[in-house]
């Protein structure tokens, strides 16, 4: 009797939390009213001018579903980020605003809230026995991709440095904010080095030789917000002081840019000089050129083509200054 009755309590435990695969109706929708933001619940910028990085540490799926290694890995290559009220997955945008209510009310009172107390507890040492903070996405946000994927109801828990998602896979994925300070020392040691002095050749634009793939995460870093696909080669030191590279990245429309980066000797961005815009050459039959000798005497020349006609349009010296600045030389 007592084996019956055991087993009648976990099957009515089982379809309280199945539900067609989701979450209670207990769960989220407490700040957007009618698909419109609520002002008034609407936290200040918690970030301040920082971007916040996440990563993934833990995935776990409901209802014994086995987890399929093909889903970590596509997991792991997330690019999760906070800025101000904005949270962007991959290249995806949507606002947010942050609440905290009662976990009850939240999770209902079921095993949701049983299975979502103990797991952040015991994993990760946060208590939402009583309280559960959480973000909950703009209405119009929530609908689109990857958002309706990773955001059931709309919202997601996030409370101290961590972010938990559940999808519609019944997946839940654990993010950490990355707490430490982005340092660009790594990265550069890793670079191959590449010898002055150097001019512009198409097939050097093009192919990229021996330069290495670096993280998205220094996007801030770099000045390039609205590029992506970063990769680079480090030039000779000037004076063991100042950190040249020359760095490769593509815009939204894959046309391709060249920089020339100076970092300090504590590898701190200091400034940087466009050499070539493959851009340029798409919109008009426009070609930089550029020649950097072995002292960093730089010169960078626009030519324009015209049938069997070509002319310069600009031409521009530069040198390197004992602060790392680039430094236009008038002749």
């Amino acid at each position: 009797m007592k084996n019956i009755l055991l087993l009648f309590i976990l099957i009515l435990i089982f379809a309280s939390c199945k539900g067609n695969g989701k979450l209670n109706d207990n769960f989220g929708n407490k700040v957007f009213k009618d698909g419109s933001l609520n002002k008034t619940t609407k936290l200040k910028n918690i970030y301040a001018e920082d971007t916040i990085f996440c990563e993934l540490v833990d995935v776990v799926r409901f209802f014994d579903k086995p987890i399929e290694q093909e889903d970590v890995d596509k997991f792991k290559k997330l690019d999760i980020k906070f800025t101000g009220d904005t949270i962007i997955i991959d290249r995806a945008k949507a606002i947010f605003v942050k609440d905290e209510i009662d976990s009850k009310k939240y999770f209902g009172k079921g095993s949701l809230y049983v299975f979502f107390t103990d797991y952040l507890l015991d994993k990760f040492n946060v208590n939402v026995k009583d309280k559960v903070t959480f973000l909950q996405l703009d209405y119009e946000d929530a609908a689109k991709k990857p958002f309706n994927y990773y955001f059931l109801k709309n919202d997601a828990i996030f409370t101290g440095d961590y972010l938990f998602l559940y999808n519609s896979d019944d997946y839940v994925l654990a993010f950490k904010k990355k707490t430490s300070k982005i340092n660009f020392r790594d990265t550069y040691n890793n670079l191959n080095k590449l010898s002055l002095p150097l001019k512009y050749s198409f097939e050097f634009v093009s192919d990229e030789p021996n330069f290495i793939n670096i993280s998205k995460e220094y996007q801030k870093l770099l000045d390039l917000e609205n590029f992506d696909n970063y990769s680079a080669i480090k030039l000779p030191q000037i004076s063991k002081k100042l950190k040249p590279i020359l760095l490769s990245a593509y815009d939204d429309t894959g046309q391709s840019i060249l920089y020339l980066y100076i970092f300090s000797e504590d590898y701190k961005f200091l400034d940087k000089l466009e050499l070539y815009y493959s851009y340029d050459v798409d919109s008009g039959n426009i070609v930089t050129l550029y020649d950097i000798d072995d002292k960093y005497n730089i010169k960078i020349t626009k030519i324009e083509h015209k049938g069997d006609i070509e002319r310069i349009i600009e031409r521009k010296d530069y040198k390197i200054n004992n602060s790392g600045k680039f430094v236009e030389v008038k002749k």
